[in-house]
């Protein structure tokens, strides 16, 4: 019985991790194609989505089917229609650093790599920086320039005891990286 349980935990587990990536791709597209900007307020159906998105509508309806069993958005049935809860939207939309879609974005950028980091398991080697170019370095600004432009003051120089002070009396530059 107890091999059952580590079974079904582990088989519970698993799925859970592959049933992330998928949402993370949908993510993804959701933040790339407009689709949360689109649809952070009110209801709508996906014709309408796909309306006021340009995108094609049944593309568009698999997708808010997605998010809908996923929890991200809710649906009822007898309108047909979707809605992306108020609490939801800060973490979907908008240029916060609460906003996940520039997260979503270079996971799947990374993803682009798994060819070549089984060709380096079984060769040795690395992938160069130029590999992940342009588009890692857009994801990287797309999510780092949001932190930054919240939580520079707050959460990095106040991190530090006094920075704060020395900025204002006199340093002229403060190299911030990652």
């Amino acid at each position: 019985m107890a091999n059952q349980e580590v079974s079904n935990r582990i088989r519970a587990r698993l799925l859970g991790i592959v049933e992330g990536s998928v949402l993370s791709s949908l993510l993804d597209i959701g933040y790339q194609t407009g689709l949360f900007e689109a649809s952070k307020t009110g209801s709508f159906t996906s014709e309408e989505l796909s309306k006021k998105t340009g995108l094609t509508e049944r593309y568009v309806r698999e997708w808010l089917g997605a998010m809908a069993t996923s929890g991200i958005y809710t649906y009822n049935p007898p309108s047909d229609r979707y809605t992306l809860p108020e609490e939801h939207a800060p973490w979907l939309t908008g240029d916060s650093a609460l906003n996940f879609g520039p997260t979503a974005r270079f996971l799947s950028q990374i993803n682009k790599q798994v060819t070549n980091i089984i060709k380096c398991f079984r060769e040795g080697g690395g992938i160069p920086y130029s590999e992940y170019q342009p588009a890692i370095t857009e994801c990287m600004e797309d999510t780092w320039h949001r932190v930054y432009d919240q939580l520079l003051d707050s959460l990095f120089i106040g991190s530090v005891d006094g920075l704060s002070n020395k900025l204002h009396n006199g340093i002229r530059v403060l190299d911030v990286g990652c």
